[in-house]
């Protein structure tokens, strides 16, 4: 239920894929994600990678939320030689009441392995108001390490939300201009600003 449409994981990802034109590859499907802890979740950003019956990765679905409890999907073709999805879209839904919908993102998500990389920059014309990084390292999945890792982040999930919220106090104090947030509507948004 705090992924895309409540079906179950791989048909509503098959069902997302097959919506935006797209064939589906078939093959496995990985997810990065933040699990509820305590119940309680916030994920900023989830990405499903989706692989073709040979193993090599052909599109990412990335499920966007944000703190108006609203989420939109981008759909993004990987390439087959680099083994990554490095596509960019328009920008369509509202995250954060600093930035307009104005905009274009860039996405460089390599297929995940021993380590996992993911590199999203937001372009407004020539600038890069908004950059993020994310790079993990693959762990077996124990007991001992799920204990490890909740002992060394007991409230994982609350600070992701605390942290965007403390981040938002530190702009709106340096004085950057908040922007209203406009209705959900991808549709209009496409034909915002690239």
């Amino acid at each position: 239920a705090d992924h895309l449409d409540g079906r179950p994981l791989r048909e509503a990802v098959e069902a997302r894929v097959v919506a935006s034109g797209r064939d589906w590859p078939g093959g496995q499907v990985l997810l990065l994600t933040h699990r509820r802890v305590a119940g309680y979740v916030f994920n900023p950003l989830s990405l499903f990678y989706c692989f073709d019956r040979a193993g090599r990765l052909d599109t990412v679905v990335a499920e966007v939320h944000n703190t108006y409890g609203e989420r939109h999907v981008y759909v993004l073709p990987a390439d087959a030689t680099t083994a990554q999805a490095g596509a960019s879209h328009k920008k369509e839904f509202h995250v954060s009441p600093f930035f307009s919908l104005d905009g274009t993102y860039h996405f460089d998500l390599p297929a995940p392995g021993e380590q996992v990389v993911v590199a999203i920059d937001l372009a407004v014309g020539d600038q890069r108001p908004f950059r993020a990084r994310l790079a993990l390292r693959r762990q077996r999945l124990t007991d001992r390490a799920l204990l490890a890792m909740l002992a060394r982040y007991p409230l994982v999930t609350l600070q992701v939300i605390a942290a965007i919220h403390w981040e938002a106090v530190r702009l709106w104090w340096k004085g950057v201009p908040f922007q209203p947030k406009p209705a959900y509507a991808p549709e209009t948004a496409r034909q915002t600003r690239p």
